[in-house]
């Protein structure tokens, strides 16, 4: 079974003519394995700029014997489902509807879990402090399993230019630390 994780991706610039945007996303689809299976640059995010690609890497993986997509991942399901559904029909098969949310349970942050937010110098070196001694010097194998996220504002009006990451997000153990990196992009209460 392949699964394929379907991203379109608003870039600030891809290419500019004349100064005029020529392109304004990238649509790239990837099978399980994190191997590109179309790459297309779009000049609006409408679906039927890329439409075409779906349906011959559709063609593409029938002529060649492989198996069809289950499962597609879209990080804007509401607008993307019928489409998909479209264009891979067979995405219809095996289906069993759910009931929205009818028995899904809240989702709770544990209790022994810490959120820490941070916005001076000290405050990031004390929450940096907690991961970095849990690693031993002596042992070249020894490691920590983090998860990372950053955000950054965006700034159209500068085509595109670089804005400075603001907040960086490190989840570790029993500890979600957030921190105010760039005070000045911060729009958090």
């Amino acid at each position: 079974m392949y699964t394929y994780l379907f991203l379109l991706q608003i870039t600030k610039q891809i290419v500019k003519a004349n100064g005029e945007t020529v392109f304004t996303a990238a649509l790239t689809t990837t099978n399980e394995k994190a191997e590109i299976r179309v790459l297309a640059f779009v000049a609006t995010k409408s679906h039927a700029q890329f439409e075409s690609a779906l349906v011959k890497m559709r063609q593409s993986l029938h002529l060649y014997g492989h198996l069809q997509p289950k499962i597609v991942y879209t990080d804007n399901p509401a607008a993307d489902k019928q489409f998909l559904e479209h264009v891979f029909d067979f995405l219809h098969e095996d289906v069993v509807p759910v009931d929205k949310h009818a028995t899904l349970k809240a989702l709770v942050r544990p209790e022994d879990v810490n959120i820490s937010l941070q916005s001076s110098a000290s405050g990031i070196e004390s929450g940096l402090a907690k991961i970095v001694d849990d690693l031993s010097i002596e042992d070249e194998t020894s490691h920590v399993v983090v998860g990372f996220d950053a955000e950054w504002n965006v700034d159209l009006t500068t085509r595109g230019a670089a804005q400075p990451t603001a907040i960086i997000q490190i989840a570790y153990g029993k500890w979600i630390n957030i921190f105010q990196v760039e005070l000045n992009s911060c729009n958090i209460d």
